[in-house]
């Protein structure tokens, strides 16, 4: 998407940096092309091939398991219940 990691910075304080303006260092050469809003970030998300397999998996999730007895037999268990 743009944005470099600090000099020692972990992958998990990375990922929470990008989620804030003040913490963002964004990569050489591609300032103006950055996602800078929670929306811009969600639709770059959701453009990208990562996105799309996500999307894709989960409808096929969904597809499968949701309202379907024959799927909940083959996720492996009883379905959980509520008391």
């Amino acid at each position: 998407m743009g944005y470099e990691p600090l000099d020692r910075q972990t992958t998990a304080d990375f990922l929470v940096s990008v989620t804030n303006p003040d913490g963002r260092e964004i990569r050489d050469g591609v300032e103006g092309r950055v996602p800078q809003t929670s929306e811009e970030m969600t639709a770059a998300f959701l453009a990208s091939p990562l996105g799309q397999a996500n999307c894709d998996a989960m409808g096929d999730y969904h597809s499968h398991y949701v309202g379907n007895p024959e799927g909940k037999d083959a996720y492996g268990g009883p379905a959980a219940t509520v008391s």
